[in-house]
């Protein structure tokens, strides 16, 4: 949101529990809520609202893709492969999440499907410089 790419934060946070109590399906206002907590390290919290704005509208891709983040953070890969998958299933050209997804394909050792989707990142984003130096250590 505007007031947190400004450093408001606390402010931010305030208006979007407003905003969610005038209307509690508003899918963006979970998502901008969840990412705000996410900031400030709530991260239980954040991770509920990402799953309340899929729930509502499964194609908001930032929210699958940070819950994604956020799965990968608490050591749930399984979880975060499922969530990029589904950013990627919306937004195919998304070349971070093509990423992500590899590092933790590489990380379990699925290695010719990581190379792929650092492949797939790179044909999203050609100067992504993350998915490059993924795709020479799963190659090298």
């Amino acid at each position: 949101t505007a007031l947190s790419s400004q450093g408001k934060l606390d402010e931010s946070i305030t208006h979007l529990r407003k905003a969610l109590r005038y209307n509690p399906e508003h899918a963006e206002a979970h998502y901008n809520l969840g990412y705000a907590l996410y900031q400030q390290r709530q991260h239980d919290e954040a991770i509920d609202l990402f799953r309340k704005a899929i729930a509502i509208k499964p194609d908001l891709v930032e929210a699958q893709y940070n819950l994604a983040m956020a799965m990968a953070q608490r050591g749930k890969p399984d979880e975060a492969i499922h969530h990029y998958r589904q950013a990627i299933r919306f937004k195919p050209d998304l070349a971070r999440a093509w990423n992500n997804l590899a590092n933790l394909l590489a990380r379990q050792g699925q290695l010719d499907e990581a190379i792929e989707h650092y492949e797939r990142a790179v044909e999203a984003q050609s100067d992504y410089a993350f998915a490059h130096i993924g795709l020479a250590s799963a190659l090298g």
